[in-house]
């Protein structure tokens, strides 16, 4: 059998965990020690000091407190995101039927995309969620139609790596839940169900299992984490962008959060669909010299009243909601990210003063800075892409192929979608989970119809082959071939 009596599925697989192993590697070296920003700064602080708040994922500096005690720094983190990102994807790919050189292709091409790579050297939240998601989703399919234990130590592999998803982002759950559908569809109860209503049931069994799992990991982390009420910053972004655009105040006073006596006009000056935190910025009032337009509060009879109020004006005035929050997306998928990502403005905290990057880590990242503003780093086509791939993962799903680009586009468009309605901030990094996703599922397609068509190719080549070879030169004369 050759490559040491290894089989040619396992020669496949050697050849593709070698390929992701030196990504993984180049990857350390491209980008070690990693890159902080001010959230990485936070993040490292409560780390360390183990003093934990809910406006930074707690989970997310639990982790990051062991990984520091082994690689001080950004580095244990670095190495953590990335092995679970080259892990997550060549494992996906190693799942796969079809050639090898196009299964290799594709590892390389999706894993490397500068679009869908663009967060890899930063130490974000949003990367530990992205590459918990695409292990998670790599224990399902690997575990998939293998013997009984092989598919619950990859269910419990994955649920406890989305997990970790939810855990690292606010978010995160609209993640998750499409990838649990491929849970849910191998029941047995479902088999013999009609394809609509097992999707259906599945998509309702994950939507509800997400929940519980999103819930159950905030009561466990609830008595390690001081509350903040970081949620108010949503409802507050709305009520101010919602009032501007119906031309009246929709903050009710008795909300708190509106400083008495600020109106419209004070509103306008600090409101920025970018970027909700400038509505908490101060500004010359009433002879006073800095006045801050909007106030947090910490009152739990403010704060309900604050989402009553919030709730209330969305009723009210639909339209005034939908324009807000149309500025909102327009900048996050539209304008794409600011110019300023990298290393224009580094260093972002102070921490990042004791880990600086080599000289070609910088020059990666001023690459990377000079590409925001192109076409193939604008989210909007790749959320495009995505919307015009499902009704295709769909028809080749329906004629035998995997469910996997189905749940991939899903995910990607359930978070961009949660991001619109409850990002305060226009960042690029919030849109590359969708970017990737719609680059995966671009690649599994690829090789779906590659495997599907490849047989008929080679059937049609071999027929116009055999025809050929037989068709006589001139009268009476055979053919070379023949010859």
């Amino acid at each position: 059998m050759g490559w040491f009596g290894l089989t040619p599925r396992a020669r496949d697989r050697v050849a593709l965990a070698l390929l992701g192993g030196i990504a993984f590697a180049a990857t350390l070296y491209l980008l070690a020690p990693g890159w902080m920003a001010q959230d990485s700064g936070a993040q490292l602080a409560q780390a360390r000091s183990l003093k934990l708040s809910d406006d930074h994922p707690p989970l997310m500096a639990l982790i990051w407190h062991v990984t520091d005690g082994v690689l001080p720094g950004p580095l244990g983190m670095l190495v953590l995101m990335s092995a679970l990102y080259w892990t997550g994807l060549t494992a996906i790919f190693a799942t796969l039927d079809g050639p090898l050189a196009l299964r290799l292709l594709a590892l390389l091409v999706v894993g490397a995309y500068p679009p869908a790579a663009a967060n890899l050297p930063g130490i974000w939240k949003d990367n530990l969620m992205h590459g918990a998601l695409l292990f998670g989703v790599a224990c399902f399919v690997v575990a998939a139609g293998g013997r009984r234990w092989r598919r619950w130590a990859g269910a419990a592999l994955g649920v406890l790596a989305f997990l970790v998803a939810i855990g690292a982002r606010h978010n995160g759950a609209a993640a998750v839940w499409p990838f649990l559908i491929l849970l849910w569809l191998e029941l047995p109860l479902l088999e013999r169900r009609a394809p609509l209503v097992r999707w259906l049931a599945a998509a309702g069994a994950s939507l509800v299992c997400t929940l519980a799992l999103t819930i159950g990991l905030g009561k466990a982390l609830a008595p390690l984490t001081q509350k903040t009420e970081f949620w108010q910053i949503v409802p507050v972004f709305d009520l101010a962008g919602m009032s501007l655009a119906a031309g009246e105040v929709l903050v009710e006073p008795e909300t708190g959060v509106l400083t008495r006596g600020m109106g419209l006009r004070e509103i306008g000056f600090k409101y920025n669909p970018r970027y909700v935190n400038s509505l908490y910025y101060c500004l010359p009032f009433k002879g006073k010299r800095c006045v801050p337009v909007f106030k947090r509060t910490v009152d739990a009879g403010q704060l309900e009243r604050l989402r009553a109020n919030w709730l209330r004006a969305i009723v009210q005035h639909p339209g005034a909601y939908l324009k807000h929050r149309w500025h909102v997306a327009d900048r996050l998928l539209g304008d794409g990210a600011p110019a300023l990502y990298f290393v224009d403005r580094a260093p972002h905290t102070e921490a990042a003063l004791d880990y600086p990057p080599p000289r070609r880590t910088e020059r990666l990242l001023s690459w990377v800075d000079a590409q925001f503003g192109s076409l193939w780093f604008l989210p909007l086509v790749y959320v495009a892409l995505s919307i015009v791939l499902l009704p295709v993962a769909i028809w080749r799903h329906a004629r035998g192929a995997p469910a996997l680009p189905i749940v991939v586009l899903l995910s990607g468009l359930s978070y961009i979608a949660s991001c619109v309605l409850s990002a305060g901030a226009s960042d690029f990094r919030y849109t590359i989970y969708t970017i990737s996703c719609s680059v995966l599922a671009s690649g599994v397609l690829l090789v779906s119809f590659a495997q599907a068509f490849a047989p008929r190719w080679s059937a049609a080549l071999a027929a116009v082959f055999r025809r050929g070879s037989s068709r006589e030169v001139g009268p009476g004369v055979p053919s070379r071939r023949s010859v």
